[in-house]
């Protein structure tokens, strides 16, 4: 931000000079999910480009292609959220619109799932490809299918599958055999990311460990996850809920085979993760320390009456807590570490 800042001191608003520095700042704010100031740098590179009468190729593609992420990124943040459990631990909050970090533009509405404006960049960006003669035919395949993917996304099908037949039609007459064989196979467009779990205190963490999840589904033809079944927690069940709850929003794009989006079964999906398993001490007088003497209330017959331990018991505890203290203190880790195969839990 500082660096664009002394570029933006040194250039004119609409110089061509400040494109760079407005290109690289509003990717960093994609990566860190702030769609607002990301979106805002992409259309202050489009009026750049759109000053210098240049609003065309590849620089005009990267600005629109940003436009589209970010209201792609407000629809499908890439963390997963809910309206109880929106933050996380490390304090980042998934789907978040961040303000103008310069405080130079106004604050901006938040227009979650504006459908209308995604597609029209992304419209742009595919007429631009299409027009270029340079364009490769992978190139023009990609766009095809980007468009094709929002529409997807954004329940609408039947405008989605005609454009995915095009660009399938424009690999198979290029012979590109790789690119066909992706088509015909399920591939993930979205999948938000569990929530971390919750991090041990220093004293009861042990040392950092790999876990992982295997679910199998089916694809629908409308990219959606249905009759979802766990096959293998490791270590059993610490991260399965969330790992589900995630594939239960995640969207696919169907496969394509003979021109028609179709359902595809026994798909499996391996999500890994790391985690710090919570160790507790053995030692009984950390879990129930014993002193010599003690109060306790019992109930008997609805009356509730003091007790107080008699002299030779908090003598003999006295003694078995001394010698207890003198034993070694060993730790031991408080989660299942033995993989958990299920196939009791199907999600239709």
């Amino acid at each position: 931000m500082y660096a664009y800042e002394v570029q933006e001191r040194q250039h004119e608003p609409d110089s061509m000079d400040l494109l760079p520095a407005t290109f690289r700042l509003a990717e960093w704010h994609l990566k860190t999910s702030s769609v607002l100031a990301a979106r805002g740098m992409f259309e202050q590179a489009a009026l750049i480009l759109e000053a210098n009468e240049t609003l065309q190729g590849e620089p005009a593609i990267r600005a629109l292609r940003g436009v589209a992420n970010t209201y792609r990124m407000e629809r499908f943040p890439p963390l997963y959220s809910s309206p109880e459990q929106d933050s996380f631990d490390d304090g980042f909050t998934a789907g978040s619109a961040s303000p103008d970090p310069l405080r130079r533009r106004q604050p901006q509405t938040v227009l979650i799932n504006n459908f209308p404006r995604g597609e029209k960049a992304l419209h742009g960006v595919t007429t631009m490809v299409l027009g270029d003669p340079a364009s490769t035919v992978t190139d023009k395949a990609a766009a095809l299918i980007d468009l094709a993917d929002w529409y997807l996304l954004f329940d609408h099908r039947e405008r989605a599958e005609p454009l995915y037949i095009e660009a399938l039609e424009l690999l198979t007459e290029a012979g590109l055999q790789t690119e066909t064989t992706r088509l015909a196979t399920p591939e993930m467009l979205y999948f938000p990311l569990p929530p971390p779990l919750p991090r041990p205190s220093i004293d009861k963490r042990g040392a950092l460990d790999d876990g992982h999840v295997t679910v199998s589904y089916t694809v629908t033809e409308n990219g959606a996850v249905h009759d979802l079944t766990t096959v293998e927690t490791a270590p059993n069940d610490l991260m399965e809920f969330r790992v589900r709850r995630s594939m239960r929003e995640a969207r696919f794009r169907p496969a394509l085979i003979e021109g028609k989006l179709v359902t595809s079964q026994s798909q499996s999906y391996t999500y890994e993760y790391q985690y710090y398993p919570k160790v507790v001490s053995d030692d009984p007088l950390e879990a129930a320390p014993t002193t010599p003497t003690s109060s306790k209330r019992e109930v008997q017959n609805g009356e509730e009456h003091n007790v107080k331990t008699s002299s030779s018991e908090s003598t003999t505890d006295q003694a078995n807590g001394e010698q207890d203290a003198q034993r070694p203190t060993t730790g031991s880790a408080s989660v299942d570490l033995a993989p958990h195969r299920s196939a009791t839990r199907v999600d239709d």
